[in-house]
């Protein structure tokens, strides 16, 4: 079971795989820029005693290209399948 905030006082829910962020039914690379753009992604326990959250390195140009052609790439997947 998934849960989205939609930020006006309403909750949307749904059935959700693990890691579907976005509960659109796939876990794809959208999911993955969900949490990766929170600077979260492997800093530790973001709810320790000293209140510290360790610093995460920002993505280099060659990681956002990549980020880039896969969302690309996974557009014209789709557009393909709706043909």
């Amino acid at each position: 079971m998934g849960w989205l905030d939609n930020g006006d006082g309403l909750v949307a829910a749904a059935f959700a795989a693990p890691g579907d962020t976005n509960i659109d039914l796939s876990v794809d690379i959208l999911d993955a820029a969900d949490f990766l753009s929170t600077g979260l992604f492997d800093a530790g326990p973001s709810n320790s005693v000293s209140g510290a959250i360790a610093a995460v390195h920002e993505p280099n140009l060659l990681g956002l290209v990549g980020v880039h052609a896969g969302i690309v790439g996974l557009t014209e997947a789709r557009r393909m399948r709706e043909r």
